[in-house]
C-alpha cells in the first residue's frame, strides 16, 4: 500500500466509493461514514438514490436517523452516476 494512501486511511481523509447500495453496500457505506470517512454511494436504482437523498432508509438495519446524520455531517452522498 502506498505511503500516501496509508496516511489518508489513518487520518480518515480518504474518500470511499461504494458501488451498489443494497443490503450489503448501504450498511457498509454508512459504517464508513459513521467512522468519519467521506463516502460516495452509487446505485442504478433512482428510487434508492431518491430515498437516500430524502434522508430515508429502505433497509430495516439502517435507520432514517443514521442516514440523516451522515448526510447532515457531509459524510455521505448518493447518486446514480459516478
Amino acid at each position: 500500500m502506498s505511503v500516501i494512501l496509508n496516511k489518508k486511511i489513518s487520518s480518515r481523509t480518504a474518500t470511499i466509493a461504494v458501488v451498489g447500495l443494497g443490503y450489503v453496500g448501504l450498511p457498509l457505506a454508512i459504517a464508513f461514514a459513521q467512522k468519519g470517512y467521506k463516502v460516495h454511494g452509487v446505485d442504478v436504482s433512482r428510487h434508492r438514490i431518491d430515498r437516500l437523498n430524502d434522508r430515508k432508509s429502505y433497509i430495516l438495519d439502517i435507520t432514517h436517523d443514521e442516514i440523516d446524520k451522515v448526510v447532515s455531517d457531509g459524510k455521505f452522498t448518493a447518486a446514480v452516476d459516478f
